[in-house]
């Protein structure tokens, strides 16, 4: 009896010793990660469309709509990536889906990433300037939302990973311009904030007028690449920062384009899992207004972006496990608001409006009505920043659509030795304009639902990523 206890001992230890060296410096032998694709293309038309000044609705369908989730686990830390086919989301339907996801899976919602793509031509999920939400999209977008996550929780599997960039300038111009004296689009100051415009977006025709761009954008095109123990491909991440090419009626623009053409250069099949992240693309996009007989779509700059990816992958090396670590933080952010003064004049201009009996048609309109609205807001907001570390990337994650110029200085001041951005995730921060961007005006920088944020917060908010960042990688 006593040998056999010896031995039963002496076995279990063994087993034990194998089980540490396969666990090589106490973490797994692989990552763990699940993937999930859902679509999520209305299904109740006519719908409501984000990205104008005013209501939009569409009752066509030209390409499927999708929110892409993947799920990553070191063993230690399992954090959640969403990231939907529509324009911007807002603080609340954010909150709502990962309290439900928190429900439904042992993930903190402190551990959940959620952003859009900011294509313009999909169901609005926020109000903006004059337009409205599509409520009938609602309850889907939020069921589809969770059910990609689950599902990828649900999905995981071993893996390993790579990481790189490459390079598409093709598709990145900075669409704002200081121009000639008295040459920007203006309107009512009282009504927009503006203490003078000198700088203009998307100057067109006027571009003759315009004395130069105001900030270099970011061609990189970054990619953290999954595979499968044997070598199969798993899943891609890339993250570019432009704006969206534009399509008609309901569509994912390029970022869909961009999946589907990665997923063929990598003889991927049809569970490959692809996304496309927006990274600072707030004063970019894929006009160059030097050049206007240049050409572009959706498919032209989806495939640069794919090939841009592609030769990314083509010099990784890849790994087996590295730390996967997240950090979440609230920031309390000031809101511009109109002086009394305005808000009162703005009052008067729609009462007069609709005692007129006519409907909101100028943008001078829309800036009045955000105006009243804005002055009924609180005073701060609560916004969600976040860090991610996968190996030797650094993700800094905002709810902005951010400027190159905050990119560039992240990555300057980050420790990663790869350091991205992703916007437009977790909620409605809107535009956010260095502070020296405010003194040139524009319409990034004019006061609205859809640019509310103090003129201190660039700063306020970068110095906080990066605080958070560097803390990962110490």
């Amino acid at each position: 009896m006593v040998k056999f206890r010896f031995l039963s001992c002496f076995f279990l230890f063994l087993s034990l010793c194998v089980i540490s060296c396969a666990e090589a410096n106490g973490h797994p032998k692989y990552l763990r990660v699940g993937t999930a694709v859902v679509d999520s293309t209305p299904t109740t038309f006519p719908v409501e469309i984000n990205g104008g000044f005013f209501p939009i609705f569409t009752d066509r369908v030209n390409d499927p709509l999708h929110v892409r989730a993947i799920v990553i686990d070191d063993g230690t830390t399992c954090l959640a990536m969403a990231t939907a086919d529509v324009c911007i989301l807002s603080d609340e339907i954010v909150a709502e889906i990962k309290s439900e996801i928190e429900k439904r899976i042992p993930l903190k919602k402190e551990f959940i990433m959620i952003s859009s793509t900011h294509c313009h031509s999909a169901p609005a999920l926020l109000k903006t300037h004059a337009a409205g939400i599509d409520e009938n999209y609602l309850p889907l977008f939020r069921q589809k939302v969770v059910e990609s996550v689950v599902t990828a929780y649900g999905n995981r599997r071993d893996a390993r990973v790579a990481w790189g960039k490459d390079f598409d300038p093709e598709n990145v111009f900075c669409r704002r311009f200081i121009m000639k004296e008295g040459t920007a689009w203006t309107l009512d100051s009282d009504f927009t904030g503006s203490t003078g415009d000198f700088a203009q977006m998307n100057p067109g025709a006027r571009i003759q007028n315009a004395i130069c761009r105001t900030g270099t954008p970011d061609p990189s095109v970054y990619v953290v690449y999954f595979q499968t123990p044997d070598g199969k491909p798993l899943a891609l991440m890339a993250n570019y920062s432009t704006h969206y090419a534009g399509s008609r009626d309901i569509s994912a623009d390029y970022f869909g384009v961009f999946c589907e053409e990665i997923r063929k250069r990598l003889n991927a099949d049809e569970t490959f899992f692809a996304v496309l992240t927006n990274g600072t693309s707030g004063d970019t996009n894929c006009i160059d207004f030097y050049d206007p007989a240049r050409k572009f779509d959706m498919f032209s700059v989806g495939n640069s972006v794919a090939d841009a990816a592609f030769r990314a992958v083509k010099n990784m090396n890849f790994k087996d496990w590295v730390p996967v670590k997240m950090t979440d933080v609230k920031m309390n952010i000031g809101m511009r608001k109109g002086t009394p003064e305005q808000v009162q004049k703005a009052k008067k201009h729609l009462h007069e409006l609709e005692a007129a009996g006519k409907k909101l048609s100028t943008q001078n309109d829309a800036y009045a009505l955000n105006t009243v609205i804005m002055a009924q807001m609180p005073d701060q907001r609560e916004i969600t920043i976040q860090a991610i570390r996968i190996g030797d990337v650094g993700i800094s994650i905002l709810p902005n659509e951010t400027y190159s110029e905050t990119g560039h200085l992240i990555r300057a001041a980050s420790k990663a030795p790869m350091t991205f951005t992703i916007g437009l995730a977790n909620g409605a921060g809107g535009y956010l304009p260095p502070k020296k961007q405010f003194e040139l005006g524009g319409y990034t920088t004019w006061r609205t639902l859809s640019s509310w944020m103090e003129v201190d917060a660039e700063e306020k908010i970068r110095t906080r990523l990066v605080e958070m960042l560097n803390q990962l990688f110490e």
